[in-house]
């Protein structure tokens, strides 16, 4: 209140909020230390007049959560955890798990403060990049295709960027983008690269929405061509000095740059009978890589292709959570666009709608019970 008796409001939220790290880069304060010596009754140990800003620092916030389904939460059990560019200056991984954490349904979702440090924007986001690049999570789903991809539009690079973006920019939800042709020979190079010796091969890059994109390949030596493309000088290097190809090795996940590119995660997995199959991540999506001889390619077009099902009959739970509500029963009549079911998850309740009308085959879940992600609720006759 003033003088004149008019009142003002502010929020105070006396905690740090979790930018705090943002702060820290650019002052060199370091703000956990301070509100510690003030809680023990010490004085701050700046003014303001000592607070100087320099550099330029941004912060991501990876969560277990889907963005390919409303950026719903994600639960299970981080499997494989490798955060990026440990000890670098640059960058600053605060995260409260460790690999073989459980993410439950009942907290935040929330996995790392990710922050990157530089001279300006441009080089902060540049070392963002860079780090989401080199993030490996396995065993939940995480946001880190939509933090890439954010990191690369071009509303966000020249900061015209609102509340509202993600409804602006994805009205119709995020998705994967369509493949450019460097990043499909990236992809293909480094499968081709990893698989080793020589000789044609055959890669099929898997896509659930799209048919199977099939393309001619050979090895020879320190050269691989991908269709009519040939890259030379290429070599899976474990040096660090190596300006063309960086491969960093542990039990189940090599980090690969390729020709200063962006750098490529795998996963080595899948029945070797007609090929080998590789799970790459790149730019914050996996896609799936399989490499076959000629002779393996042959003898797999033989298989009986799998029939192909009509997913719009069945509702299965985008997300794990309590099922708080049901309401439809087998028999029932529903209309596109009707409330189905309520799941609650991560202390908030999400509310579930028909995709499809028709008549209620089965019910297979009960209120009040745990489900899981992409567990049937109930189907169409």
């Amino acid at each position: 209140m003033d003088k004149d008796k008019n009142f003002f409001f502010l929020e105070m939220n006396t905690r740090l909020q979790v930018e705090h790290p943002v702060t820290e880069y650019i002052t060199g304060v370091d703000l956990v230390e301070q509100m510690i010596q003030v809680a023990e009754g010490k004085p701050l140990s700046y003014t303001q007049d000592d607070i100087k800003i320099n550099g330029w620092a941004m912060e991501s916030r990876v969560y277990a959560e889907d963005p390919f389904r409303g950026f719903l939460p994600s639960i299970g059990t981080l499997e494989k955890y490798v955060e990026p560019f440990p000890g670098a200056d640059d960058v600053r991984s605060d995260s409260g798990v460790r690999e073989g954490s459980e993410i439950q349904v009942h907290y935040d979702p929330m996995i790392c403060k990710l922050v990157t440090y530089g001279r300006d924007r441009e080089e902060s986001l540049q070392r963002m990049r860079e780090a989401l690049d080199s993030y490996v999570i396995h065993g939940v789903n995480h946001n880190i295709p939509f933090l890439r991809e954010l990191c690369d539009h071009p509303k966000f690079i020249s900061g015209d960027i609102t509340t509202k973006f993600i409804e602006q920019e994805y009205p119709d939800g995020f998705q994967v983008p369509e493949m450019t042709n460097a990043v499909r020979d990236s992809l293909m190079t480094t499968s081709a690269l990893l698989n080793g010796g020589s000789g044609e091969v055959v890669l099929t890059l898997e896509n659930e929405e799209a048919e199977d994109m099939i393309v001619q390949g050979n090895v020879s030596g320190s050269s691989v061509t991908i269709d009519q493309s040939t890259f030379t000088n290429c070599s899976v290097d474990h040096s660090a000095e190596t300006t063309l190809c960086t491969l960093t090795r542990d039990s189940d996940t090599e980090i690969l740059q390729v020709w200063a590119a962006n750098p490529v995660t795998h996963e080595k997995d899948g029945d070797a009978t007609f090929g080998t199959r590789y799970t790459l991540q790149a730019k914050g999506h996996k896609y799936n890589v399989q490499l076959r001889t000629p002779q393996q390619e042959a003898e797999f077009q033989k298989l009986p292709k799998p029939p192909k099902i009509d997913k719009t009959k069945f509702f299965r739970s985008p997300m794990p959570g309590t099922l708080m509500s049901l309401k439809i029963k087998a028999g029932h009549v529903i209309k596109e666009g009707q409330e189905v079911c309520i799941v609650e998850a991560m202390k908030m309740q999400n509310v579930f709608t028909a995709k499809k009308g028709g008549v209620v085959k089965g019910v297979y879940a009960e209120e009040n019970t745990m489900i899981k992600a992409d567990d049937l609720i109930y189907d169409l006759e």
